[in-house]
């Protein structure tokens, strides 16, 4: 295997597991469900990605309601459950963090 594919490899195992390390800031974290959520878009999400104006973001308030309502704890739920006009009205590139709520929100459902 020639090297740059394993520093490739070795570049997604360590995003792999900084992505992990951050849910696991939020998910075990003290308070509720809803405060963890706002937590993990403050200080990871708008971070990130600056420029999300606040109607487009992943966990404004519609989308935060809605995920504090129905729990998806997959994409397979995320697309079932939460209506499309909230779902379609977030910017693509914050859909990257889904992966990363539903972990949080798994978190929290294992913990009540």
């Amino acid at each position: 295997m020639p090297e740059s594919e394993l520093d490739e490899i070795e570049d997604i195992i360590e995003e792999a597991e900084s992505e992990e390390a951050q849910v696991d800031l939020f998910a075990f974290d003290e308070g509720s469900l809803k405060e963890k959520l706002i937590r993990f878009d403050r200080e990871v999400i708008r971070r990130q990605i600056t420029d999300t104006p606040d109607n487009e973001r992943l966990l404004r308030p519609a989308m935060l309601d809605a995920l504090l309502e129905f729990k998806p704890t997959s994409k397979a739920d995320f697309l079932e459950l939460i209506p499309s006009y909230i779902r379609q009205a977030t910017e693509a590139t914050e859909g990257r963090y889904l992966d990363q709520v539903f972990d949080i929100i798994n978190a929290s459902l294992e913990n009540t």
